[in-house]
């Protein structure tokens, strides 16, 4: 393995068998929030899962991050989820999001709503409010979560 880009505190690895890099324009946003919850640590391509990085601490994989794409009312919009290894959801972030229509689900009050739940439970009105006027958007962040967890029952 080589290093691949030193972008502030977080060194990230690539595979010499995978092509898949972090998007240069989110790299700021995810190393941010890679320090935030785990200072020191690396991240490091998954070659076997696409867009899935391994949180690297001391040798060992302490979380995952996830860089999913969602259909939201007008334009395909990009987030982060860091699940822990039991896959308890640390961090829900918005990296991009093009439409005008459904901005409340960049709102870091409805953000938190996922911190602390497990993916593969979450009960849209019950667990994560679904705010009107990005109704579509709130659903299919999780949809996109929970499919990350789907042998646990809602």
């Amino acid at each position: 393995m080589k290093p691949i880009v030193f972008f502030g505190p977080v060194l990230l690895w690539i595979n010499a068998v995978t092509t898949q890099t972090l998007p240069k324009e989110f790299q700021k946003s995810v190393s941010t929030t890679v320090e935030t919850l785990y200072p020191a640590a690396t991240l490091k391509a998954l070659s076997d899962v696409p867009q899935t990085f391994g949180i690297i601490k001391n040798g060992q994989q302490i979380a995952t991050l996830h860089l999913l794409t969602g259909e939201g009312p007008e334009n395909k919009f990009t987030f982060m989820v860091v699940l822990d290894p039991e896959k308890t959801i640390k961090r829900v972030d918005i990296l991009k999001y093009p439409s005008e229509f459904g901005r409340e689900v960049t709102e870091q009050t409805w953000k938190k709503q996922f911190e602390g739940k497990k993916a593969g439970t979450i009960k849209e009105g019950k667990d994560v409010d679904v705010v009107s006027g990005a109704t579509i958007s709130c659903q299919e962040i999780i949809r996109k979560i929970n499919a990350l967890n789907p042998q646990q029952k809602k």
